[in-house]
């Protein structure tokens, strides 16, 4: 019997668009082939508007080969075959094969644009979205608000900004799009701004809102925004127990965990990671083994709990747990790739390489399929070690497609390692890659000039962000560029940047220069006092206090 569809001897075509929808929706591939072979024995056979249903259909199974099989047999076909096409390669990440037939189109609309431009954005080649993006007659809002998302997404607020302002028409979803960049990029004064102008707020416009105050650790302004919520959904929930945990504040985590009037996996494995990071690893595998249903990301956030507690044998233990009750590829693959980066943490790049199911053996070369993640898992892994980055960049050339993430892990491999001028010429090649860098980007370029003392480059790099990306220097770019000037001696300039940022300078910052400073008592004075003014327990103040003084006598 297959459930939910309804057999019938001769069904009409009302009826066989029903079950083809179902199909698609169920992704019941079977039963699909099934489907079309009983199309195509019914006097309905040679209806296109059947065949372009079966089409979308294939796509939504994901056999995007059958949805070609079928566009090849219709004899008329309209932009609506064509539509199905385009969006079965795209929703199935063959870009290339989406790109050719959107090519071959003889007439597009919004639709045929935004399948191809999302495939870009999902694929993360932000640069081709942009270039299709800005070829498009007349974007509509849905195209829009899928490029507002992706340069949020990178960091990109400017760029955000600029598309948002010139829409002739906006919807919820644009302005919690740009909400949304804000929020992810830290920037809650300007979140809190496109909040309070946004009309018709939802449930996601205060879900973002609550988000933005949690990434920026402000407790007080989370429990405001939830407190004011009109209706809080299990997301919101979910925000304040994480708040919460990071705050360091478990009693409140667990009070509010169990005062949710419903929990999802989501909001069960949350609570677990929070119990877990915060130490409380029996609490916290008890809540694991209670849950109703173990998804890849609850099974990860218990490993991670137990590697962060440096209980790596105990998250080893139910690595090989997993291997024997599941065999969820998407599953399996995903917690391949959080043990892969716990190997990595813990400076275990032999048994990285090694491992298998249980025991540390063959992990990377046994896993069963690998996606970008477990590349960049393994190729930031081996990065991380001193001396390892030829080793990395044999890993990187074996990556089919990187994303920005593998970039800017080979990046800081080699700056790592002190091949500042390998870290430039990676980033240039990243950029004639089409790749658009992120925030992450840039400090691992900044970071590897400091390290290889490329104060040229380092300066071309940070004026860059603005004058070529159009981006604003965040305070790790800042922080990089005070270093880098302060290993360069050259100090007076290095004191300016820390006047001149636009944020209030962390004690790493003035740390950085004070370090620098050693034999200049008078600057060393001057920014010591300012260091003790914001940061009067730091230890680490007085000993580089005392190491400038000497450093004069």
């Amino acid at each position: 019997m297959h459930h939910g569809f309804k057999q019938l001897d001769a069904p009409d075509i009302s009826e066989f668009v029903r079950l083809i929808k179902l199909c698609g929706n169920s992704r019941n591939l079977v039963r699909a082939v099934q489907l079309e072979a009983q199309i195509l024995h019914s006097p309905h056979s040679q209806e296109r508007y059947l065949s372009n249903l079966l089409v979308e259909m294939y796509g939504k199974c994901r056999a995007p080969a059958e949805a070609r099989r079928v566009f090849d047999s219709i004899h008329n076909r309209n932009l609506y075959s064509w539509n199905f096409l385009v969006g079965a390669y795209a929703q199935n990440g063959h870009l290339l094969e989406a790109r050719a037939a959107f090519d071959l189109m003889g007439e597009r609309n919004a639709i045929s644009w935004t399948a191809v431009i999302k495939a870009y954005v999902e694929s993360g080649q932000l640069e081709n979205a942009k270039i299709l993006f800005d070829q498009m007659p007349d974007p509509d809002v849905v195209v829009r608000n899928v490029m507002i998302a992706a340069y949020g997404d990178t960091g990109d607020l400017e760029e955000c900004r600029r598309i948002f302002d010139r829409m002739p028409e906006r919807t919820v979803v644009t302005w919690n799009a740009l909400l949304q960049a804000y929020a992810s990029s830290g920037h809650v004064d300007e979140a809190r701004c496109v909040f309070d102008q946004t009309p018709d707020q939802d449930v996601v416009t205060w879900s973002a809102m609550l988000q933005a105050y949690v990434e920026a650790g402000d407790v007080d302004g989370a429990r405001k925004v939830f407190g004011s919520m009109p209706q809080r959904n299990v997301v919101a929930w979910t925000s304040m127990v994480r708040a919460y945990g990071a705050a360091g504040d478990i009693p409140e985590s667990r009070a509010l965990f169990h005062k949710m009037p419903e929990w999802d996996v989501v909001a069960w494995t949350a609570m677990v990671a929070v119990l877990g990071q915060g130490g409380h690893l029996e609490e916290a595998r008890a809540m694991f083994d209670s849950l109703p249903h173990q998804d890849a990301i609850a099974w990860n956030a218990m490993i991670g709990s137990y590697a962060q507690c440096g209980r790596i044998a105990e998250a080893r233990d139910l690595f090989q747990e997993l291997g024997i009750l599941r065999c969820s590829h998407n599953l399996v693959t995903s917690s391949w790739n959080a043990i892969i980066a716990m190997h990595g943490q813990a400076g275990q790049i032999e048994e990285a390489k090694r491992a298998d199911l249980g025991a540390v053996k063959r992990l990377f070369d046994s896993m069963p399929a690998r996606d970008p993640i477990s590349w960049t898992a393994m190729l930031a892994a081996t990065g991380q070690q001193r001396g390892q980055a030829a080793r990395a960049h044999e890993i990187f050339n074996q990556i089919p497609c990187p994303t920005v993430a593998a970039w800017n892990a080979i990046i800081s491999a080699h700056g790592q390692s002190g091949e500042w001028g390998a870290a430039i010429a990676l980033f240039r090649e990243m950029l004639l890659a089409g790749a658009s860098p992120n925030e992450i980007t840039f400090t691992a370029v900044l970071a590897s000039c400091g390290h290889g003392g490329g104060l040229a480059d380092g300066r071309h790099c940070f004026h860059s962000i603005a004058a070529d990306f159009g981006r604003r220097a965040i305070a790790d770019h800042y922080y990089c560029m005070i270093d880098l000037l302060g290993r360069a001696k050259q100090l007076r300039h290095a004191e300016e940047l820390v006047a001149a940022m636009p944020y209030v300078p962390d004690p790493a910052a003035r740390i950085a220069l004070l370090s620098a400073s050693c034999g200049d008592v008078e600057r060393g004075a001057r920014v010591a006092d300012h260091l003790l003014q914001f940061s009067p327990e730091n230890a680490a103040s007085y000993n580089l206090i005392s190491n400038a003084l000497q450093g004069s006598s």
